[in-house]
Order: C-alpha cells, then structure tokens, then sequence
C-alpha cells in the first residue's frame, strides 16, 4: 500500500508530499511504523536499488537495518537513500515519536505480565531431535514456550505442550536457517512476528556485545527473552559456538541459564581483562572475556563434562547477546509501532566510523553448486587412526563413511591438530564462512628457475606473525591496535634490524580502490556473482575451491591468478599475506608516514602489481586463499633488465602444512612498548644495522 501512496505522489511539492505521508501514516495506524513492515524496494542516491523489509532504525535515525527475503541483514546510511524513502524514514520516526509533553501511548498494548524468570521450561534436546547446531533456535523456543507458560504472549499452534514445541521449533528452524548466528537469529525472530504474530504483537530487538554481569542484569528483567551467543572451549582448546537462555543475572555475576534441557546456576567471572576496544555491529565494547563457572556441572551432558568444557562469553569470537521484547496489541489486528525503551534505544558506543557502504553485494553464504565429501586416513590424538569420507558435521560432531559403509562419529577435538584444519578448510568450502581462534600456517613460494621460499603464518584472533625461516625475518601485528614489530637482515652481514610503529588506522589493510580502469565495481561484482559456480580443487591436497580472478587493469603486471580458497574468517592471516605479497617496504622512508606496507619480502612479489586489489576483495568476502597461482608480466617501471627478468614469469604460492595448535609460546605475538605507544602512522628504528 505504501508503494502504491508514494507512485501517485511526485506531481506534488516534497514539503506537501512529506506532510501527507504522515498524516495517512497517523490515520491509518498500519505497522510502516513498526520495527518490520512489509517487503518493498528501497532506491539509494545512486539509482541502485534492494527489496527487503526495514527491520529497525539506529544511531538516532541515521542508519536503517533492512532484512532481505534470505534473511541477511544489510545496513545503510539513511543519507544515501533516494529522498521519498528518506520522507518515509522521517515520517517512521515522528510516527513513532511521543509529543514532548506526553508519555507515549501504552493503552494499544495489552498490559505486560511480570514473569517469574527463572521457571524457564526446560526443552530435552534428545526429545525433539535437536542437534548442537540448532541452540540459537532452540533457545528461543525456550523464552517462546515461557511467555505462553506466564501468559505473556500465547504461541499460535493448538495442541499439548509436545505438538507446541515440534511446531515452535520447525518454524524457528526455517526463519533461523539452522544456524547459531546472532544476526541471523535477530532476522529470523523478525520473520516469526512479521509472519505468525502480524495481528497480535510486536517486538524490540538488538544484539549486544557488552557482556559484563551489570549489562546482563539489566538485559535479564521483566518479559525479555535473553538469549546468549557463548563460547564452548574444550581442554584441548577447541572451540564452538553455542547460544543459552539467560534467565538471570546480577551485577555481582550470579546467574542462572538454560540449556541441554537443563538449569544450570553459576558465577560470571572474569577469565582475561583487556581494556583495548573492540567494535562489533556498530557497538565499542572492551575485549574482557569472561567465563560462566558452573554450579552444577554434573548436570551437563556426559560428552561435556569428559571434555571439561568451559563456557566463555568472548566478543572477541563475536559471542554477545540477542534481546528482544514482544508488546501485545490491546485489541487485535489494531496494530501500532513498539514504543520507546531506553534499554533498546540505548547504545553504548564512542561514535566508530561507519563500514563501507555497500557498493558492493558481498555473500554471507555461498550454495555452491556441488560438493565433495573428503576421504583420508584420520588421526586421532590418541594414535589411533579411521579411514573413510567426511560425510557430515553436526556441530563438533563429524560422520566417517568407511569403504565398507561403516559409519563412525567421532568429535572434532579428538583429531589431530593437522586433522582439525582439514575439518576446518572443508566446513569453509560449504559455503558459510567460519571462525577459528587460531592457526598455523606454512606456506611455500615457488619463483621461476624453480627458487623455493618457505613463509610460516601464524595466527591468534587479532595478532598475527609472519615468518621467513630461511632469512629470520618476521613481522609481528595487532590488526586491532594496529601497532607491529618487524626484525630483518638487510645486508650480507646479516645485522639485524628492529622497527616498531603503529598503522594509520585506513591502512593496516586498505580497502578496494574502486578507480582503477574502466567500472572495476562491475568487475568485483561479477567475481562475487560468480562465487556459488566455483567447484572443488581436486588436484589440491586441502579442501579447497578455484577461482579465477578477473582483476587486470591498467598498470596491473599479475595476470589471472587462479585462487584456491575456503571460506575462513582470519583477517589476521589475509593482513599478514598482504604485507607480505602488496608492494614495496616504505621503513626506509624517515619521520611520520602511512604507509600500509611495512615488511619487505625480498623475493621479487614486491613489484607484482595486482595484489593490493586482489587481496582486499578475497578478505571481503573472506576468503583465505590456500594457494594463489599466477604469471607476471614484465614490469616496464624497473630499469634493471636482469631484475625484470627475475620477477618475470609463473609464480605459485601454496599451503603445504597447515595446524589448529591448542596455543603459541606466551611471547610469540609480543610488541614492545614503543610499538604500543606509537602514535598512529608513525615509526621508529629500535636498532640499526
């Protein structure tokens, strides 16, 4: 209907068009003015165009979150849309907006119940079928089942309790997309009242990745469904994401959650303070982790309590909390916008800069258009040894199809930690990209006149280490801080040189640079288009897929490297290959500069020019490339012919070794004070040669 008002409106003034939207949106009381309204297209300042469902405002009307019909989550400056759908985001806010001398108009909601919190039904996983990677659903089914249990909001199926979950959760299922995203939960609940409550209810909802007990306590109160996203660590350091039903909490950490069909009572403490900042879903939180210390730890299932896990609460895995509020309309079908709460309205943030705009449409997830299952001698910690093909995952869980059609289940922490990056490369070639605290990756280079180079990769959330054994280089970065350490012999007599600085914070990895030759947005959008055509590596030893990458340019001397990649999130490794793979080291230039190359490889890629491109648009779409093979052409802007010679001709990077260690030495990602203290874009020589 709204799309149909504002076809007929252009022949009138803008400033008489805005005054009527309002006035029909105030006589008509439909849910435009609701967090979720209907699917229309929304046309951006550029004349692009994207058809999803507004899902809710943020930073005070400047950013709109829209839910697209696949349920991701796109967010954009309201600056950038085409100015009627900036008059229908003003006319969204005044809508919702209570007169300054009146409070808002709670009399179109029923009024809400005051819940005892810790009743929380308790949902057997092993009575309905629900495997590990269904938690984030199946925690909301939980707080689903509550609100009709303490009458706060009825779930619209008839039947007993049973027949009420096995409805809950099939639907939970299909707007959550079976998986334990925060973003995809908050979508998917969105979906559930858009599509099963349009009459009866509305919401609040955000996530939240302050996870300190005061900000818990203030989430766990009234009607709320609290919902956190945890991390389930191993004693092997094996990690998984899992989602609870928070029922309480106090600001002195006591808690209560659910889970596995049980209650479990505990203490938050604090695991590992770090003040340093971190911004996730335009939010500042600090990086502190946290640790839920179990009570009753005998309650948990046997699978757990053998591998004595821990559960964390971690914003550095992105772990936070989903929070929503249903508001049930006074009469049905008489449907209004959620009013005001300074617990969803607040946000605790310093203002970080805004990400890109979306000038490019990057996926989430992939589906592929095949898939092979991977068959190998699998090496368990313990000696022993299954062979067959990785049929499938359920959560840490993995099927083994031996020759015989044996079928085995092994756990994902009992293999080995070479075994455990394989799992890792063949979850990333499914499609949905996925996180891992850390890896250790060897690399090998291999130049023309068969010239072998060995480069060690190491990483650990946010830092990373870039070895050269054969010349003990390295380089040492935090792509938080953005401070670094490099440690080189630039001369015969090997005489080591330190330098320790601190990115300029556009260039610890700078983005596209979308001017380069005629329309290369097109280009990259059609790289990324393509993606779900891309078809297994069979001649690679690692799970992997292969691309060839059209980015040549004007000035672009790396011709159609062919990419084998598996979709890992480790921006640490994609900074470390690109210091080491973009350009020239600019430490030999003095004083203050911003230079986003700081390392100096030494083996000829420094002059490829292609990476700096390249590079950038795998990490968008993340990408890690397990093994890159190209062909150089001469690079006309070298004077020296035999140097041009060197670097001329194939190249091929690839992945030789690679391990998910149980951890690094304790020094191993360590930075000086001088490299913390630097001012940003700046650096100092701590010795010279």
């Amino acid at each position: 209907m709204l799309d149909r008002s504002m076809r007929i409106l252009p022949a009138v003034s803008v400033h008489f068009r805005h005054r009527l939207l309002i006035a029909w949106l105030g006589l008509s009381g439909l849910a435009m003015a609701a967090p979720i309204d209907a699917e229309r297209v929304w046309t951006g300042t550029n004349g692009k165009t994207i058809r999803a469902s507004l899902f809710q405002i943020l930073e005070d009307g400047e950013l709109l979150e829209l839910a697209t019909g696949d349920g991701k989550i796109v967010r954009i400056k309201v600056s950038s849309l085409a100015e009627p759908d900036r008059n229908l985001v003003e006319a969204h806010l005044n809508a919702r907006k209570p007169k300054a001398e009146e409070a808002p108009d709670l009399t179109q909601f029923q009024p809400t119940a005051e819940p005892v919190r810790d009743t929380l039904p308790a949902i057997d996983p092993a009575e309905f079928a629900i495997k590990s990677n269904e938690s984030l659903s199946a925690a909301f089914v939980t707080f689903l089942l509550w609100w009709e249990q303490e009458g706060v909001l009825p779930i619209p199926k008839r039947g007993d309790l049973n027949s009420k979950v096995t409805w809950a959760r099939k639907r939970m299922l299909r707007y959550c997309d079976d998986r334990n995203s925060l973003s995809r939960g908050l979508a998917g609940i969105g979906e559930y009242f858009r599509k099963e409550l349009e009459n009866v209810a509305t919401y609040r909802a955000k996530t939240d990745h302050d996870m300190s007990p005061a900000n818990l306590a203030r989430c766990a109160t009234g009607a709320n469904a609290v919902i956190l996203s945890t991390t389930l660590r191993y004693k092997n350091g094996a990690q998984f994401s899992h989602s609870v039903s928070l029922a309480s909490a106090t600001a002195e950490g006591k808690a209560v959650i659910y889970s596995w069909g049980k209650k479990f009572t505990g203490q938050i403490k604090v695991m590992k303070a770090d003040p340093k900042p971190i911004t996730l879903d335009q939010q500042t939180v600090s990086r502190t982790i946290y640790e839920f210390e179990i009570s009753n730890r005998g309650d948990l299932p046997t699978r757990y309590q053998d591998a004595e896990v821990r559960i964390l609460l971690d914003p550095g895995t992105r772990d936070g909390i989903l929070l929503v509020k249903p508001f049930v309309y006074g009469r049905a079908g008489h449907r209004a916008p959620a009013p005001p709460d300074p617990l969803f309205d607040r946000r605790d943030t310093t203002d970080p800069p805004l990400p890109p705009a979306p000038d490019l449409k990057v996926p989430a997830e992939i589906r592929f258009v095949s898939g092979v299952p991977v068959e190998r001698t699998w090496h368990l910690g313990n000696g022993s040894k299954v062979e067959g093909r990785l049929t499938g995952a359920t959560g840490p869980s993995l099927t083994i199809k031996g020759r015989n059609g044996k079928v085995s289940t092994i756990e994902e922490s009992e293999l080995t930690q070479e075994d455990r990056a394989i799992v890792v490369f063949w979850r990333g070639t499914l499609g949905a990209v996925v996180a891992v605290p850390r890896l250790e990756l060897t690399y090998r280079l291999t130049r023309p006149k068969d010239r072998i180079v060995e480069i060690k990769v190491d990483c650990e959330g946010p830092r990373c280490r870039v070895t050269l054994p054969g010349s003990r280089k390295h380089l040492v970065l935090d792509i938080e801080s953005g401070a670094f350490l490099t440690r080189s012999h630039p001369n015969a007599r090997s005489v080591e040189r330190v330098t320790a600085g601190k990115f300029a914070a556009s260039k610890i990895f700078p983005a596209i640079d979308f001017n380069l030759g005629t329309r290369p947005v097109d280009r990259y959008q059609t790289f990324y288009d393509g993606l779900p055509g891309t078809r297994w590596s069979n001649d690679f030893p690692f799970p992997s897929r292969s691309i060839v990458c059209p980015f040549n340019t004007s000035g672009h001397t790396v011709k159609h490297p062919r990419v084998d990649y598996s979709r890992v999130d480790a921006p640490a490794v994609m900074t470390g290959l690109y210091q080491l793979l973009a350009g020239q080291s600019a430490l030999d230039k003095p004083g203050p500069q911003g230079s986003p190359i700081v390392f100096s490889d030494g083996f000829g890629t420094s002059f490829h020019q292609g990476f700096q491109h390249l590079l950038p648009v795998l990490r968008r779409a993340s990408m890690l490339p397990l093994r890159i093979e190209w062909t150089n052409d001469y690079n006309r802007s070298i004077l020296d012919e035999e140097l041009r010679q060197e670097m001329a001709g194939k190249f091929l990077l690839e992945l030789v070794q690679a391990r998910v260690p149980d951890g690094f030495p304790d020094d191993h990602f360590d930075l000086p004070a001088e490299a913390n203290a630097a001012e940003p874009g700046t650096f100092q020589v701590l010795s010279k040669p």
